[in-house]
């Protein structure tokens, strides 16, 4: 008796003709975050390594070099360029 009762719903659900919620589209784009110059021990945590890593690479690497191995380790692909101030700069583009 129950299951029939089931089947009778489902077919009453299925016979209804639903109009579909038409979910509207908002074109929100957030405003994007300048990066700013990050200390050694930053730049390591974003890039998922160790300081000594960083400066490893930073001091065994050309700065052409340096730079595409910090946008490759990125997480927004982001290069970087240490700085006369001793802070790792963003280089945009």
């Amino acid at each position: 008796m129950r299951l029939t009762q089931i089947e009778g719903a489902i077919s009453l659900l299925g016979q209804r003709s639903y109009t579909p919620y038409k979910k509207q589209s908002y074109q929100y784009h957030p405003p994007m975050l300048e990066l700013q110059a990050y200390t050694g021990e930053n730049l390591a945590k974003r890039l998922g390594v160790d300081v000594a890593t960083l400066e490893r690479s930073r001091h065994s690497m050309s700065q052409q070099d340096f730079e595409s191995w910090c946008k490759s380790r990125d997480p927004g692909s982001v290069k970087w360029r240490f700085g006369g101030d001793g802070l790792f700069h963003p280089i945009k583009g």
